[in-house]
């Protein structure tokens, strides 16, 4: 298979990464306490609106670039205007998922400054995406399973050692702080499926096979749901509210037979899907950056895209209470419109120019 081009069921793998993310390790939804998983699934339609649109948009348009398509319709700088907006969330984003990864690890694992960690993470994104879209489709397609392995482990051991399911009642005392995790979740990770879009034209069967995305999506939100009802009942309502990892918190409680420091087994699968979506954003941030300034090859724009997120990243995200508030109380306000609105101004566009063009074609007729 050429380098760029991959199947559906890769996509589908990449849609499953996405979706777990680090948001399987953050809980954004976490406020909404014993309901968080009420939150979670309230959440789950805003992702499959977005998906929606996007693969109708792509199908209108096989073959071409999102940013193309924009222009297209909107006219060139209406167009430009649009994508420069998109480019800055995939870059926001994208900063936000390497700070996440660096706090994971620095908790967890490695005492190293944050510039290090940085560089590390980036270093290993970036020789990923120097290798191609299909080298990166092809890793998730080799790792997927053992993902999912250790998924079933630990839902499996979450269930006999230390669930207690007493911990969810009652259900929606307040539906006020339901309401606000929702948001949190429609935010991170659901609405941020917006970024296959700028992957859709590199998957060759996207017209015959384009269920399979949707099937990885909503396999990956039906894991985070899991993950909310398990995490709420092996750590109390409260405990999860304030806890800043909240199912790794969960996995330290677990015990299993002789077995010491379960949390660590499970470590790997936290740190892949935390990556994997890190390397899905900086991949697409890579490819808008290329269409933005309508260049051919994008490898030259790799390392210089990853120093400057590193040095963003470094300098602007520093104070973890900040940044975990900034995540929270503001991040959605900001990027849940552009994730919509985004490719619906696009699809609605992408209608009329068609309609119209349909129109002029009878009228010459």
């Amino acid at each position: 298979m050429n380098e760029n081009k991959i199947a559906s069921r890769q996509a589908a793998f990449l849609t499953f990464f996405l979706i777990l993310g680090t948001a399987i390790i953050y809980m954004p939804e976490s406020i909404a306490g014993r309901d968080t998983w009420l939150s979670t699934l309230i959440a789950v339609p805003v992702g499959m609106y977005i998906l929606m649109v996007i693969i109708t948009l792509q199908m209108m348009f096989p073959g071409r670039n999102i940013m193309d398509i924009s222009e297209l319709v909107l006219g060139k700088w209406a167009g430009r205007i649009l994508n420069a907006f998109y480019v800055w969330l995939l870059f926001v984003i994208t900063t936000f998922y390497l700070y996440d990864l660096f706090i994971l690890l620095d908790i967890v694992i490695l005492d190293l400054t944050r510039q290090i960690h940085y560089s590390i993470l980036i270093l290993l994104a970036a020789y990923c995406i120097y290798k191609g879209i299909n080298a990166v489709a092809r890793l998730a397609d080799l790792l997927v399973w053992l993902v999912a392995l250790s998924l079933a482990l630990g839902i499996f051991i979450s269930i006999v050692s230390g669930a207690n399911f007493s911990y969810l009642a009652p259900v929606l005392v307040d539906w006020k702080p339901v309401i606000a995790g929702s948001l949190y979740a429609a935010n991170w990770p659901f609405a941020q499926v917006s970024v296959l879009i700028m992957y859709l034209p590199f998957i060759s069967d996207l017209a015959e096979k384009r269920r399979a995305i949707y099937y990885g999506y909503l396999i990956g939100a039906l894991i985070l749901v899991i993950r909310s009802i398990l995490v709420v009942s092996i750590l109390g309502a409260e405990i999860t509210k304030i806890t800043r990892h909240p199912i790794y918190q969960a996995l330290r409680l677990l015990d299993v037979g002789t077995f010491e420091r379960i949390d660590m087994i499970f470590f790997a699968l936290l740190f892949i899907t935390g990556f994997f979506a890190l390397l899905i954003w900086y991949q697409g941030l890579i490819l808008g950056v290329q269409k933005l300034l309508d260049r051919a090859e994008m490898r030259y724009l790799i390392l210089p895209v990853g120093l400057l997120l590193v040095v963003f990243t470094s300098y602007m995200l520093t104070v973890d209470m900040e940044v975990f508030a900034r995540q929270v109380r503001v991040l959605p306000f900001h990027s849940l419109p552009i994730h919509i609105l985004y490719p619906t101004i696009i699809y609605i566009a992408g209608k009329i120019y068609k309609k119209r063009n349909t129109a002029s074609r009878a009228a010459v007729r």
